[in-house]
């Protein structure tokens, strides 16, 4: 507010020492289409590289009545792989990592479950299984029965892919393809 009472003053000076026939036009600089758009390939690259060495955790918690809910879910990569050509994309990214998800469930400290998730714990296609990567998980839902994660289960730079789904009920692990 402050910013645009100064910029009205100097216009309002300018136009006050200027002669009537001469407009003062007052702009805002906006950015360049190029500089607006979304990560150029090679810095999407470069962000996925670097995620891949870092362990992401997703720590959710939640208070239910007199309980503390809490699921942790730490993210790691495993092994690396090589991709075919057909799925390098217009940057050649030749090599990309296994990732593997390490859930654990607790009750007022109490651990509930930890397993391990990866992608070959799902029923999916061949194609996935070899060259698809785990990726970041969502949190649908946490209560004291339980929990629902889904994953994106995706073959960089194409269309193939699955959303699978990872529910505990009762102290029941279930997989689910969505």
């Amino acid at each position: 507010m402050k910013n645009f009472l100064i910029i009205g003053l100097v216009i309002t000076a300018a136009c006050v020492n200027k002669p009537q026939s001469q407009k003062v036009q007052a702009s805002e600089t906006k950015p360049t289409p190029q500089e607006d758009s979304a990560l150029t390939v090679d810095d999407a690259i470069k962000e996925f590289k670097d995620s891949a060495q870092r362990e992401t955790t997703l720590d959710t918690v939640r208070i239910e009545n007199r309980d503390t809910l809490r699921l942790t879910i730490k993210m790691s990569k495993e092994n690396a792989f090589r991709l075919p050509k057909e799925y390098q994309g217009p940057a050649g990214l030749d090599t990309v990592w296994n990732m593997r998800s390490i859930i654990r469930f607790e009750i007022n400290g109490r651990e509930i479950v930890q397993k391990t998730i990866e992608k070959t714990d799902f029923g999916i296609d061949q194609q996935i299984r070899k060259y698809g990567i785990l990726m970041l998980p969502e949190v649908n839902g946490m209560d004291r029965t339980g929990f629902s994660i889904d994953y994106d289960i995706d073959v960089p730079f194409s269309e193939e892919g699955v959303e699978v789904e990872v529910t505990l009920q009762n102290k029941k692990l279930q997989y689910t393809i969505l």
